[in-house]
């Protein structure tokens, strides 16, 4: 449609952004194949995509449209920040249950783990769903942990922003993590880095864009609940380093820093000009 636009408007600019389920194929087009892809790259005077993994991924697709696609990170809101050591392990997870996010294998995790161990998970639950077979097996899970008297759940709901920030700003946590199966450049990863969190991750979409031996643990994209446990214990005395979590946040303020990117993007496309 834009494109069209532009065709009427002679000497304007044509740019857009892609993240994930907009840009990797594989995850929302119809049997691999998007719609008007093409038409859209060749209507374009820049195509930016959010991490360095996008980026590659569709020049690898779309050689003849390589100069067009270049990568601008994101990135998350800067806050005052006080680095807290937590008294006790805390784990804190942020997404709404669905597939894509397998929430259900920190929960299996956790079965795994013998020492106390409280884990917020922010979001909804979403135990209404029907057509989303991975909600059974979360509930599965969940119902589980209430054996285990070393394991403290709570369900936190959906939280605004704010209430994200504020929940970061008030409860020590140890690690945040994700186990996810597909992924953007996560900005809920982001904002626990913007916090100083150390981050345990699953090594999909631009994930190792966000997590390495500076702010946290890769693990791999098929791992397993007993070895997600173990990576937890493992990353446990990072979490308890000051050093380490102040680490974290100077990573975070030099590459997805929300007000620094912005203005790297604007440059960038006055640049086009």
């Amino acid at each position: 449609y834009f494109s069209i636009l532009k065709s009427q408007f002679k000497g304007s600019q044509l740019i857009a952004r892609a993240h994930g389920g907009d840009l990797y194929e594989y995850r929302s087009s119809i049997n691999n194949r998007p719609l008007f892809r093409k038409t859209q790259l060749n209507a374009l005077d820049a195509l930016y995509t959010v991490s360095q993994n996008g980026s590659q991924y569709l020049k690898q697709l779309y050689p003849q449209y390589a100069h067009k696609i270049k990568c601008q990170y994101i990135g998350s809101q800067m806050h005052d920040y006080i680095p807290q050591l937590p008294q006790s392990v805390v784990l804190v997870s942020c997404s709404n249950i669905r597939d894509v996010k397998r929430v259900y294998l920190s929960a299996e995790a956790l079965q795994h783990i013998h020492i106390p161990v409280t884990w917020y998970h922010i979001g909804d639950q979403n135990l209404a769903a029907k057509n989303d077979p991975t909600i059974q097996q979360y509930q599965i899970a969940i119902e589980a942990l209430k054996q285990k008297p070393n394991i403290q759940f709570k369900a936190m709901g959906q939280y605004t922003h704010q209430q994200v920030f504020d929940f970061y700003q008030s409860q020590a946590v140890s690690i945040f993590i994700s186990t996810s199966s597909a992924e953007g450049l996560p900005i809920s990863i982001m904002e626990a880095m913007s916090f100083g969190l150390p981050i345990l991750a699953t090594d999909v979409g631009a994930c190792n864009e966000l997590v390495n031996s500076a702010t946290g643990l890769l693990m791999p994209a098929d791992v397993k609940p007993n070895q997600i446990a173990d990576c937890i214990m493992a990353l446990l005395s990072k979490s308890q380093s000051a050093d380490f979590r102040q680490g974290v946040r100077r990573y975070w303020e030099q590459h997805f820093n929300l007000q620094t990117n912005h203005l790297q993007f604007i440059q960038s496309i006055n640049e086009l000009n």
